[in-house]
């Protein structure tokens, strides 16, 4: 499983950073530098299997201690390596800036293979580091080749989006949404890797677990419509994760470098808990896509009484101590209905077939919308007709015809 998550993650990253700059030139009217681009891409992908190859040949030349010493320094340089880049991506907060702005030096400079330089490094390093990795576990367990393939199609097919939000510098919420598509390759192996991580990963799961507050699965087969409510302690997710070893190859937003690095360098306030929904389908029969959006909030910036236990455990969001906590709970029930209300429109846009689709007419039913809705469309019609009466008055005021104090005493009136 190593060697997947390994392969997975630096085929993910160089695939961003190509991204990025295939976007850019795209955006910028630089079509003919495209294929610069991919000339970039394709030599360092040979460039990287030739090392490879090399590579193999000289560590299998070694024998007795020299083989030991080799190991050694291929361990040091692989976790020099990854210093580096821990390092590198400190020092860049907007890496996707940094590249933009590299592609436009590289056009501006009128070097012919700028483009192809850029694309060439960015690929190749993720090569030698696979390279590196590779052999550094493979030292201690042996490397497996079909987790390798099918981590490196993970990371092609893979694509997911970010969005954290603050709100007077306090953590407000974050939402992920992710793809992950085989388009039919090596689909047997995905669909084992699928239930591994939502069904058998001991630490989250589409199953029923303490500190899931609602869970809703439909299963059968590989197909999957998985919907969850629970609330989760802030400060744990982000730094001491219980996936902390993340085996399985799928991070939660809050694991995530970035979402860490952003709060780091923004002095963001961290709620001590926060409420979240997650939403994942999957169904052969509709697309050989996993589709999953996740959704955290602080409750205190949404309405909610100051949190008053820190803890995933004690706190009163908790299923088991939430009827000591009546307002927390009615503010509980009111973002399930929400969060049931998304997974509605969740399932709609991915094209959930009727019998795919969970019941939730205990939280959410058409009907219940469009009363909230007409409660909605009838208080903002009474703001507006307060609205027109204030504005008549004042008219009235100013043209004398209603005394100062008339006037006080007519607005208090329509304000009460």
């Amino acid at each position: 499983m190593a060697e997947l998550i390994i392969m997975f993650r630096e085929v993910l990253e160089a695939s961003l950073i190509i991204g990025i700059l295939y976007t850019y030139l795209r955006k910028s009217g630089n079509d003919s530098s495209i294929k610069m681009l991919w000339g970039g891409v394709s030599s360092a992908i040979l460039i990287s299997i030739i090392a490879s190859i090399i590579f193999q040949m000289i560590a299998g030349g070694f024998e007795g201690n020299a083989s030991k010493i080799f190991e050694g320094v291929v361990m040091i340089i692989a976790s020099a390596v990854l210093t580096t880049m821990i390092i590198w991506m400190a020092q860049n907060k907007n890496i996707s800036e940094d590249l933009k702005n590299q592609a436009k030096e590289s056009l501006s400079s009128g070097f012919k293979y700028g483009i192809f330089t850029l694309a060439f490094v960015a690929v190749f390093r993720e090569g030698v580091e696979i390279i590196l990795f590779l052999y550094a576990i493979g030292v201690k367990d042996g490397i497996s080749i079909f987790p390798s393939v099918i981590g490196s199609l993970l990371g092609l097919f893979a694509g997911y989006a970010i969005f954290v939000q603050e709100e007077n510098n306090v953590f407000k919420d974050i939402v992920e949404i992710g793809v992950l598509g085989s388009y039919g390759q090596f689909q047997g192996a995905i669909d084992s890797w699928m239930q591994e991580v939502f069904f058998y990963n001991r630490d989250d799961g589409c199953y029923e677990k303490k500190e899931y507050y609602l869970t809703e699965v439909y299963k059968y087969g590989a197909a999957f419509n998985c919907f969850i409510v629970r609330h989760e302690e802030t400060w744990k997710e982000l730094f001491l994760p219980d996936d902390v070893d993340s085996r399985h190859g799928y991070l939660k937003p809050f694991n995530n470098s970035w979402v860490r690095k952003w709060i780091r360098d923004n002095n963001i306030e961290v709620p001590k808990i926060m409420l979240s929904d997650m939403h994942a389908f999957f169904a052969k029969s509709v697309s050989l896509k996993i589709i999953m959006k996740y959704h955290a909030i602080n409750p205190e910036l949404y309405g909610a009484k100051k949190t008053k236990f820190s803890t995933e455990e004690d706190s009163e969001y908790h299923k088991h101590n939430i009827e000591k906590h009546p307002e927390a709970k009615k503010f509980m029930e009111n973002f399930i209905k929400q969060s049931a209300a998304r997974h509605v429109k969740f399932e709609n846009e991915v094209k959930a077939k009727k019998r795919h689709k969970l019941n939730l007419s205990k939280w959410y039913t058409p009907e219940n919308e469009r009363n909230t809705s007409k409660k909605k469309n009838k208080k903002t019609k009474n703001y507006l007709n307060l609205a027109e009466q204030l504005r008549e008055l004042k008219e009235l005021y100013d043209q004398g015809i209603l005394t100062e104090e008339e006037f006080t005493k007519a607005k208090k009136k329509l304000l009460n």
